[in-house]
């Protein structure tokens, strides 16, 4: 059942994109990574300190139960920042709104693992 739901919320975050994209005519970016040169110097120092701390946590603290758990959360904060870098330093883009997408993707995605954990 939890498949399912995650079927559902890709679908839904798929449409959303695509309709959001259309409607702001923002611009698919041509590459999924984004470069590292383009990014501001704190937000690059913030994002490599929370990775580190990540890796660091999946092997000294976070039980095996709750990793799935965790890892959806590491990538809600870490595409909630970047959305937050796109709306401070590049709003005339719009692509904060894809991203922001995308972290909500994530928030919802630990909240059905969360939930199918109990």
């Amino acid at each position: 059942m939890t498949f399912i739901y995650f079927l559902i919320l890709f679908a839904v975050h798929i449409i959303i994109d695509l309709v959001l994209r259309k409607k702001l005519k923002i611009k698919i970016q041509k590459g999924f990574f984004r470069s590292f040169k383009k990014q501001n110097k704190i937000f690059l120092i913030i994002e490599i300190t929370i990775i580190i701390s990540f890796f660091i946590s999946i092997f000294f603290v976070i039980p095996s139960d709750f990793l799935s758990f965790s890892l959806f959360i590491f990538f809600f904060i870490i595409w909630t920042l970047r959305g937050l870098e796109e709306w401070i330093f590049k709003r005339q883009e719009k692509e904060y709104y894809h991203s922001w997408v995308g972290a909500s993707l994530f928030l919802f995605s630990s909240i059905i693992i969360f939930w199918g954990e109990f």
